[in-house]
């Protein structure tokens, strides 16, 4: 079984578009673990009405709004399945998503894997598509630069035993580095285009400058390591990632 998760604040706009792609899904054995984090639109009662329609997804209705790191916690210390997926309450899956990418991780028995997906407006426009250059990544490259986007993202649960998200910016590519670092494993791209991410105007990506501000506080506080070392990999993810990360569009 896969679980899902999918934090959700605020979103009626786009919940119900979520889940349906989760249920026109061709792989039908997973759980749907919806976190509510204290939402004050209808988004709980758009969950519910699916929730209680069919059996596999389930609603989390937090009382107090915690933060999306949180919200991902509460349904990993749920979470039944034989591996993990993240999908955000904006974001998308095409129907063979799930069953074409565990069918590669199975025959490559492959533990963690990504892979290409396209970026879409608020209104649903497509953008472009963004294809990983790399065909693995390991702790060490990882550390240059975030290759992998959270909705495409599916792991074996094992590998997140007693990992979680911190609650700081770009949380998600805090644990990717955490389990890399502390398993071994690397991360292995399916060269499909399965997902859909929605990139909205005050989404915590938008803004270029705290991304760099944010990755300077990974390499530094979360990972550790030393003032040069945290500048060097801030510098990498900089040139890697090219101008647009300085220029807020």
């Amino acid at each position: 079984m896969v679980s899902i998760i999918t934090p959700a604040y605020n979103c009626e706009a786009y919940i119900e578009e979520t889940i349906k792609t989760v249920l026109d899904q061709t792989y039908t054995d997973w759980e749907h673990i919806i976190v509510d984090d204290a939402s004050t639109d209808s988004t709980a009662d758009l969950i519910s009405r699916y929730a209680d329609a069919d059996a596999r997804i389930r609603l989390i209705r937090l009382t107090e709004n915690k933060g999306v790191a949180n919200a991902r916690n509460v349904a990993l210390d749920l979470a039944q399945g034989d591996y993990i997926a993240f999908l955000d309450s904006d974001d998308k899956w095409k129907p063979g998503k799930l069953e074409r990418h565990l069918k590669f991780m199975r025959r490559r028995q492959v533990n963690f894997s990504y892979t290409p997906y396209d970026v879409i407006d608020a209104k649903g426009t497509y953008i472009k598509e963004i294809v990983p250059k790399r065909k693995e990544v390991s702790y060490r490259q990882l550390l240059q630069t975030n290759v992998m986007a959270c909705c495409t993202i599916i792991v074996k649960r094992e590998l997140l035993l007693g990992e979680r998200m911190p609650s700081i910016g770009h949380e998600d590519y805090a644990m990717w580095l955490n389990v890399l670092r502390h398993t071994g494993e690397k991360a292995v791209c399916f060269p499909e285009n399965l997902s859909v991410y929605r990139k909205l105007s005050d989404s915590v990506s938008a803004n270029k400058w705290k991304t760099i501000g944010w990755n300077y506080h990974i390499y530094h506080s979360h990972q550790g390591l030393g003032v040069l070392q945290s500048c060097y990999y801030l510098m990498n993810f900089i040139v890697r990632t090219g101008v647009k990360y300085l220029i807020r569009k």
